[in-house]
């Protein structure tokens, strides 16, 4: 059994779950930031490895999270927890901002279109987008 930091007041079940839990967390972790070292180099056997062996690269992420456990519950549970809550924020405020840009965006194209029609084509796409777009949201909020 995997032993849990003494302050965390976590039984041995939850701290083994959580334990497994960030360790594959950490190893696919390790995984696409390889990966993503290997695109920037922009060449074909890159794009034939990026888009193909998916057998080596479920390998390779085995061969990672095997090699987590070689390391200690306090690397996992004070050290990368706390390090993913950080990233994890920063991720949804960094995808809330491109929700709202590609909003802005979406609306500025429909208003010209609608604007530069003359069969209100157009128009009526904004409308019924505005509708549908809408009564989702009510819909959303009521549930």
């Amino acid at each position: 059994m995997l032993d849990c930091p003494e302050d965390m007041h976590l039984s041995d079940e939850v701290c083994l779950g959580t334990s497994l839990m960030l360790r594959m967390s950490f190893a696919l972790c390790c995984f696409h930031i390889l990966m993503f070292l290997m695109i920037l180099a922009r060449n074909d056997m890159v794009a034939a490895i990026h888009d193909g062996c998916w057998g080596t690269k479920f390998g390779l992420v085995c061969l990672l999270y095997t090699a987590s456990f070689w390391y200690g519950n306090d690397f996992f549970l004070i050290g990368y927890l706390n390090l993913t809550k950080w990233v994890g924020t920063m991720f949804l405020i960094y995808q809330a901002l491109l929700m709202l840009i590609v909003a802005y965006k979406i609306n500025e194209q429909l208003v010209s279109n609608a604007a530069n029609d003359t069969t209100n084509c157009s128009g009526i796409i904004l409308i019924l987008m505005t509708v549908i777009i809408t009564s989702g949201n009510g819909y959303w909020m009521v549930q």
